[in-house]
């Protein structure tokens, strides 16, 4: 790796980590905006880290829509499902990622933990849009919020999609879980550790 890439990545990487700090710098109990990501465990992302969490659930590989649906949100959902009134399941090289939507936005970023079905069982859908249907088949939902954002997710415009996010206003927590994201010492050096 060259230098300047190298540079380039650290400079990044510091820039993340400053704004993680500034966002949670009120310490424990401080409201901040977060979005809700899963996969075999719960958690947050703010929203420095978004468009890189879009790139670790999408790949770099084929992304494909699996199936639209309206959620049967419970209270065993993770928060009750952020109010979703649609989710969006798409197939990856990894497995799969379903996106809950509200209102064009997305609320929850989901990695299927077991295997893409898990995304799609009868338990969780309210009804269907668009059937589970084989990896390459090209569809829209006919929901214009839905189709655009199944656009940017196939096409891979991470930027785009952040920029969509439906964050929720949670409490920094100590080391960050389901509960909220972590918190940091702020710049002052005032607020929380991890």
């Amino acid at each position: 790796m060259n230098r300047t890439r190298l540079a380039g990545g650290l400079i990044a990487l510091a820039a993340a980590a400053a704004a993680v700090a500034m966002a949670c710098g009120g310490g424990a109990g401080a409201k901040v905006e977060a979005l809700a990501v899963s996969g075999c465990d719960r958690g947050w992302v703010l929203p420095a880290t978004v468009s890189d969490t879009y790139k670790a659930a999408l790949g770099s590989g084929n992304v494909t829509l699996y199936a639209v649906y309206r959620p049967k949100d419970t209270s065993n959902t993770y928060d009750g499902g952020f109010g979703s009134q649609y989710v969006m399941v798409l197939a990856t090289d990894s497995g799969g990622v379903a996106l809950h939507v509200k209102s064009g936005r997305v609320t929850w970023i989901e990695q299927a933990c077991k295997g893409i079905g898990d995304l799609v069982t009868g338990s969780r859908v309210d009804s269907f849009v668009i059937s589970p249907t084989p990896a390459g088949t090209s569809a829209t939902s006919g929901i214009p919020e839905v189709d655009h954002l199944i656009e940017s997710a196939v096409a891979g415009k991470v930027i785009e999609l952040a920029s969509l996010a439906g964050y929720q206003h949670v409490g920094c927590v100590s080391g960050g879980s389901a509960a909220g994201p972590p918190c940091h010492r702020d710049v002052s050096g005032a607020g929380a550790t991890p």
